[in-house]
């Protein structure tokens, strides 16, 4: 745990209120490397909020560019958050907010995601992001290809039924977050599991 935070944090952040405090959070706890490796809990028992607005905090600040989210290899629910901020006592190897802001699909992190895209006729150019996907995730829950590929094909079947409620182009992301979360929440509240 660094000894102090740096104070860009306070002066360059884009981050306000409930955002601010998380990300002072995830930086207090950052490691050598510039990484905080934490579960979704232990966030929400240091800033006393609920796990879920946990959620949607971090999803604002990857949108903001203040901060990137990966799953972290070893325990389950343990993610890997990185900051633009440097911490003194950690080594320089955090990207800037630059580089975290968008990153292409890899087929290492999500395989079979970019085809299932495009074979739902939906626009890559607007999807292709890993780091959306990755906070996309986190933010309900987890996703894994059996929920994309029937929810995928609900919005097609949906976006030919309904024409005029196609997004414009920089509505996909919102788009297709909001109708996971609403696939996540119809299945935790009526059937007492995730998607």
């Amino acid at each position: 745990m660094p000894t102090h935070l740096p104070s860009a944090i306070w002066t360059d952040s884009l981050a306000k209120g409930s955002e601010l405090l998380l990300l002072i959070a995830i930086v207090d706890a950052v490691d050598e490397d510039g990484k905080t490796l934490t579960s979704v809990k232990s966030l929400a028992a240091k800033t006393r909020f609920t796990p879920r607005n946990v959620q949607l905090l971090v999803q604002k600040l990857v949108g903001l560019g203040e901060l990137s989210v990966k799953i972290a290899d070893g325990a389950h629910g343990i993610w890997c958050y990185e900051t633009k901020f440097s911490v003194p006592s950690a080594k320089n190897s955090v990207p800037s907010a630059k580089t975290t802001a968008y990153q292409p699909l890899t087929e290492e992190t999500w395989p079979g995601l970019r085809a299932l895209i495009t074979g739902f006729n939906l626009p890559i150019i607007y999807l292709d992001d890993e780091n959306w996907w990755n906070a996309t995730s986190h933010a309900v829950g987890g996703i894994n290809m059996q929920v994309l590929d029937k929810e995928f094909g609900k919005i097609e079947a949906y976006l030919i039924e309904h024409p005029r409620k196609r997004p414009q182009p920089r509505g996909w992301k919102r788009f297709v977050r909001t109708w996971l979360q609403r696939a996540y929440e119809y299945e935790r509240k009526y059937h007492g599991r995730s998607a």
